[in-house]
């Protein structure tokens, strides 16, 4: 689930969007206990100042057909030096970090990870330090993601979808950060560590609409004050106790978070009639299944200019080119079809037609008699003289005529 994403935001929006959930972020803070709240300084607490930081700007690539691996633009809270510690995590600013999605784990069965379940995740050792850590939260602002449905009974291949908001808003979803060292597989004693942190997209049973398309979903957080809670969490603490706790309260918000989502994509009846639900989704073109597949319309609604609309745009172009290539009427023809009217064309052929009409509604069948009898003046009759030993017929219907050529 969840394996291909689109994400081809300018740099700009992203760090304008980023920028607004850390700001307001910063003011509830500073509202809520005074002196700038998280982060100090109160830096952007009255709504101005400038846009946060964003570390490893040029490892990123918008792409519309985004797969794992590649390195997308996390908003978290962390060092942005690979270590891993409580209080200084919890105290620094939101930022944005470029981060590689996917992670290797120890497991032969599953040695690399792109997604994590919310609902285990608390209870895996893998995922449950990144869950109570601040550090370990991250939102991930993409357009949409691809779904394949299952293929049907005596197909093998699958159909993709592209699921996005209705709105045409960012979709921000929850990540979970490592940023230790690379684990590795079996018999690596100190694998190096990784150049970038790394992530992988927290999921959760799908909306009810959604069910027929995928049995997952990723975890969406459908407003920036949910964003902002999920990332502004109390710091664990000691001990496993409070740890334990801070992950059970990030498993509550991504429960809440997707309560939220199943309310705004139901369908809508009532008062609610006529607002538009959250989710939307159109099928695309299997092509964008292979990773080389990066062109703009990867996400585009097949069901826009398919294959119905060529066989429409042939068929106009067949139309017109007939259009082209049919002779121009005849003069006469364009009489009668403006017989009821007095154009010049319709003047100029019965004043040379040879026929004087006084009444313009005189019947044109005269005129089309006049043109046929001009037609047979011009043809000239030639009789040959019959031979002299052919009698005429009518010696056989004048028997006197007969007599008279005898004597």
């Amino acid at each position: 689930m969840c394996g291909r994403t689109r994400l081809t935001f300018a740099e700009d929006e992203l760090v304008q969007l980023y920028t607004r959930v850390a700001r307001r972020e910063r003011q509830a803070a500073a509202a809520a206990g005074g002196g700038g709240g998280v982060g100090g300084g109160g830096r952007g607490v009255d709504g101005g100042g400038e846009n946060i930081q964003w570390f490893g700007r040029s490892s990123f690539r918008p792409s519309p057909n985004v797969a794992p691996t590649s390195s997308l633009p996390v908003l978290c809270r962390g060092n942005n030096d690979g270590s891993e510690n409580d209080e200084a995590s919890a105290n620094n600013d939101l930022a944005i970090e470029t981060m590689r999605w996917g992670i290797h784990t120890s497991s032969p069965k599953l040695p690399f990870l792109i997604n994590a379940r919310s609902e285990t995740a608390a209870a895996l050792a893998s995922f449950s330090r990144s869950l109570a850590l601040p550090s370990g939260r991250g939102v991930l602002a993409v357009e949409g993601y691809y779904e394949w449905m299952e293929a049907s009974l005596g197909s093998k291949k699958k159909q993709p979808y592209f699921v996005h908001r209705t709105d045409g808003k960012p979709m921000l979803l929850a990540v979970l950060i490592e940023r230790g060292g690379e684990r590795g597989g079996a018999g690596d004693a100190s694998p190096p560590p990784p150049p970038l942190a790394r992530f992988v997209v927290l999921t959760r049973a799908p909306p009810k609409v959604l069910r027929w398309l995928h049995d997952r979903a990723p975890c969406i957080l459908p407003t920036e004050e949910m964003a902002r809670e999920w990332l502004s969490l109390p710091k664990s603490g000691g001990g496993a106790g409070a740890a334990g706790a801070a992950a059970a309260a990030a498993t509550k918000v991504l429960s809440e978070a997707g309560a939220a989502v199943e309310e705004a994509s139901s369908p809508n009846d009532g008062e609610e009639k006529g607002k538009l639900p959250l989710l939307s989704w159109h099928p695309v073109t299997p092509e964008m299944g292979k990773t080389s597949y990066q062109r703009e319309d990867a996400s585009r609604d097949i069901r826009k200019g398919g294959i119905a609309s060529l066989f429409g745009k042939a068929a106009a172009a067949s139309t017109a080119v007939k259009k082209e290539t049919l002779p121009p009427p005849s003069p006469l023809a364009v009489a009668i079809k403006e017989e009821n009217t007095t154009s010049p064309l319709r003047k100029h052929l019965l004043a040379h037609s040879g026929v004087k009409r006084e009444h313009k509604n005189t019947d044109l069948l005269t005129l089309q008699g006049a043109a046929s009898t001009k037609k047979k003046k011009t043809k000239t009759t030639t009789t040959t003289p019959a031979p002299k030993d052919q009698r005429s017929l009518d010696a056989f219907f004048s028997p006197k005529q007969e007599k008279k050529e005898k004597t």
